[in-house]
């Protein structure tokens, strides 16, 4: 599982109908191995009754046993935030290893006190572990 802006072409086009019995899946391209944006593969989806997979499918369509292709899954990451405010991924042992610093809204960060973490993370040794979420928001209305 990776996370990508949604709107950019990173990615494949996997339906579902899952109310179906049997489930009935579907992996639609207008060439081998097409990556759409989200909204593309969320039309597409939609044209032919069903919705974005929410899991791996077993249709091997279009090319994409190699790549990636859209979820309708939040994108989060878990992350550690030692009590220097240094952040990790959680993901594996290795990018445990890997710390580096951020600018924290307003200086503070999520720390430990008397063993206990902000509500969202939870203590991990001198440290918290938290969700971190991704999101995309508008910044300028127009170029400056």
């Amino acid at each position: 599982r990776s996370c990508a802006n949604p709107e950019t072409r990173v990615a494949g086009t996997a339906c579902c109908n899952t109310s179906a019995d049997p489930r009935q899946e579907a992996r639609i391209c207008g060439y081998h191995s097409e990556r759409v944006r989200l909204a593309t593969a969320e039309t597409r989806c939609a044209k032919v009754g069903m919705e974005v997979c929410a899991e791996r499918t077993t249709a091997g369509d279009c090319g994409f046993d190699d790549m990636y292709v859209w979820t309708p899954a939040a994108c989060h990451v878990d992350i550690e935030v030692d009590p220097d405010g240094k952040v990790s991924s959680m993901l594996s042992t290795v990018t445990k290893q890997n710390k580096f610093t951020v600018g924290w809204l307003g200086g503070g960060f999520p720390k430990q006190e008397a063993g206990v973490c902000p509500t969202g993370c939870t203590p991990s040794g001198e440290a918290c572990a938290c969700t971190a979420v991704a999101e995309t928001a508008l910044v300028f209305d127009q170029v400056p």
